[in-house]
């Protein structure tokens, strides 16, 4: 870490603590810029529109190389640094649910509770699915996700008028 820095280990040690304290730092690098995320939230076309391309963008947001990689890394260090974990996680949780309430009330919609927050982040991400996967959804797998996501989270499970005739 020392020499890929350009930094003395005494300088590290002076500065973090020690190997744990460096790794927190990193973390809190990645949980403070997942903080500041903002997503396209615009009430143009339906409702149903709007809420599929919100999912898309929590999608792509899930899918990007860094997120993941986070997440495999918080897993595997979950012993040391749970509250870690929990942090990057619920920031990111909160982060979409911010714009989820932002767009509701663009369509004059009551502001979804905490339950229905982190169901949206699971639907829309698909929880930890895509952690394991080499090959990621392409783009035409994307949008279908999406809007799966946002017909389960408007519309729960009852099938479309298309499927009731």
């Amino acid at each position: 870490i020392a020499t890929s820095v350009r930094a003395s280990k005494a300088t590290l040690y002076r500065q973090f603590g020690n190997k744990e304290g460096l790794f927190r730092y990193a973390v809190q690098r990645e949980i403070a810029a997942a903080s500041r995320t903002k997503f396209a939230v615009a009430a143009s076309g339906t409702m149903d529109e709007a809420v599929t391309s919100l999912a898309r963008q929590a999608l792509d947001w899930h899918l990007a190389p860094t997120n993941i990689q986070m997440h495999r890394l918080l897993i595997q260090e979950s012993e040391l640094v749970p509250d870690l974990a929990r942090d990057y996680h619920d920031v990111r949780v909160a982060r979409l649910g911010s714009a989820l309430c932002e767009l509701l009330a663009a369509y004059g919609q009551p502001v979804p509770n905490e339950t229905a927050i982190r169901a949206f982040y699971a639907l829309a991400t698909f929880a930890v699915r895509f952690l394991t996967l080499h090959v990621l959804p392409d783009d035409a797998q994307r949008d279908l996700l999406s809007c799966e996501s946002a017909r389960l989270f408007l519309h729960g499970v009852r099938p479309g008028p298309e499927a009731r005739t």
